[in-house]
């Protein structure tokens, strides 16, 4: 990884004969190995699940789910799903091991199959119970200070892990309550705390964990600076968290700690969280132009407006609008813009950075339709307050979109062109968010049947396996002008065909998990869309084709 051309951290790797990753070296800002990991493979498992005949059939884990609940969700929508706890497992196998070492070559953590765990971790938790011949705990200081010196960077967040779920223990707080009650040395103790602390500062994860922790009771400010203060810090990630653990943001948390920190110190503190949370242009400009348009300066100058106005206000401070602000940026938006909502799809799109093929790709096939326009004008309405109404069939729900929900609004990894396309990307973001999905991810992974139901009704479409259509079926229903058709690979699954064919005639891979959009066949090719690229029409061979690819969900339109 670089960053203004300097190199700030990467990986490097060796092979084996069969070009399968047998170490993986993780290198600092210097070049210099922090950590290795050891793979081992070893043969995968074979599945077995019973088909409507009773009859043993092999099946990929990935269509293996834990729940029923989930197993019955996605066979509504046609798609093969099983209960993993019901299918067979082929004896003799072990799946895949790994060892992973510190740069002195402590191992930090052992993987065998399921099995984890960390020996620094048991080396530390050793140290800290030792028990007298009167079975009083005590602590091996001696032994501890020799295991957290084997503490970096590059192992905190492992430890701290494991020591927590092996132990049903927190480190810190174990350290500092001191299981020995012997110890005298209370100087060395500190030492020791001070420096999980400062490795805890260090780790995205943990130090976030443990804002909450050091603003609990008297708050300790060192602690909270530190973390806030830190490389790897993630004020986004912290809110995610402070508002699932305690329904407020970070920035409120701290607020509300007006009887116990200082107000001087407590606004340098909500100053450290708010410049971590304010975003910067050059985040973004790389992924979307668009942004250019964020008045950058006047953003921070109206964050800290609001800051000095809720400092200097009398009773309970509201973190509310600084939130607000910090989340979307005010915008000198240009409505003229072309690709801005107009109530229909009639500009170029594509998928950008959500994980949304499976949406994009059922877009790309209704637009490719004879009656298109017909079925996106039921879906969008451009209303005369200048909003869009998106209406979803299959939920009975209509969604209001804004234009400035499209160019921000926290919707920053949306389609490439359409707003129209944006608009509709956004109503089903709303509404799998309502439905359970996390708030960063929500468009990531789905099915086409799913995608088709909602927009133009579940009675329309059906899913197919590929190994089930016929060569006739493919040419005819492939080559209808009113069938909108998606395309999809199963994931981890091995495919004896894994490429297609650009309109020049080179060759271009096709990836697992992902989806594309049928634009026509004949009597050869089937030819389709990349939702990546958005207006490049692949082919190949109808033969292929059922090699390369498992699934098709198919929307009958008038």
């Amino acid at each position: 990884y670089y960053h203004d051309g300097k190199f700030l951290s990467g990986n490097t790797y060796e092979y084996d004969e069969y070009n399968n990753i047998i170490l993986e070296v993780t290198l600092d800002k210097n070049k210099k190995p922090v950590k290795s990991k050891e793979i081992k493979y070893k043969n995968d498992p074979k599945y077995y699940v019973k088909d409507e005949n009773n009859e043993l059939k092999e099946v990929q884990s990935d269509v293996l789910l834990d729940t029923q609940e989930d197993v019955d969700f996605y066979r509504s929508f046609g798609e093969p799903f099983y209960l993993r706890s019901e299918a067979q497992v082929e004896n003799n196998f072990v799946k895949s091991a790994e060892i992973i070492r510190d740069q002195n070559m402590n191992i930090i953590e052992e993987v065998i199959g399921e099995k984890r765990h960390s020996p620094l971790a048991d080396e530390i938790y050793s140290a800290l119970s030792i028990k007298t011949s009167l079975g009083v705990p005590t602590t091996d200081l001696e032994a501890l200070k020799i295991a957290i010196d084997k503490l970096h960077p590059s192992n905190i967040t492992t430890v701290l892990y494991y020591y927590e779920r092996t132990y049903n223990a927190d480190l810190l707080f174990d350290l500092k309550e001191e299981w020995g009650v012997r110890i005298t040395n209370k100087a060395e103790m500190d030492e020791i705390i001070n420096k999980l602390k400062s490795l805890i500062a260090y780790s995205s994860k943990y130090g976030i964990k443990y804002l909450e922790y050091a603003l609990s009771g008297v708050p300790d400010l060192e602690f909270i600076e530190n973390i806030i203060k830190s490389e790897n810090f993630n004020s986004i990630e912290a809110d995610v968290y402070f508002k699932e653990q305690t329904g407020k943001s970070l920035i409120q948390n701290i607020m509300d700690k007006y009887l116990t920190i200082d107000l001087e110190k407590r606004k340098e503190l909500i100053t450290l969280a708010l410049d971590q949370k304010l975003p910067k242009p050059e985040d973004y400009y790389h992924s979307d132009p668009t942004m250019m348009k964020f008045d950058w300066k006047l953003c921070k100058e109206m964050a800290y407006e609001e800051l000095e106005r809720q400092l200097n206000k009398f009773g309970p401070m509201d973190a509310t609008q600084l939130d607000i602000i910090a989340e979307g940026p005010p915008l000198n938006v240009n409505y003229n813009d072309p690709n801005m909502p107009n109530g229909k799809i009639d500009k170029m799109f594509s998928q950008a950075n959500n994980g949304d093929c499976w949406l994009i790709s059922t877009i790309i096939a209704i637009a490719l339709t004879k009656n298109a326009d017909k079925y996106f004008s039921d879906i969008l309405t451009l209303t005369d307050l200048g909003y869009i109404e998106v209406k979803l069939k299959g939920s009975k729900k209509t969604c209001i979109v804004t234009k400035n929900d499209i160019v921000f609004g926290g919707f920053l990894n949306s389609a490439n062109g359409d707003g129209d396309v944006k608009a509709i990307e956004k109503a089903f973001e709303e509404l799998l968010i309502k439905s359970g999905r996390n708030k960063e991810n929500a468009l990531d992974g789905g099915t086409a049947y799913y995608a088709f139901s909602q927009l133009i009704g579940e009675d329309k479409c059906k899913y197919y396996p590929i190994n089930e259509l016929s060569y006739d079926f493919i040419k005819n229903e492939f080559g209808c002008v009113n069938n909108a058709i998606v395309i999809a690979r199963y994931k981890n699954k091995e495919h004896t065909i894994n490429s297609a064919y650009k309109p020049d005639g080179s060759e271009v891979e096709l990836v697992n998990e992902h989806g594309w959009a049928v634009s026509r066949s004949d009597d050869k090719y089937v030819y389709f869309i990349d939702p990546n690229v958005g207006n490049e029409e692949w082919h190949i061979s109808i033969e292929d084709f059922k090699k390369a690819f498992d699934s098709c969900t198919i929307a009958k339109l008038d």
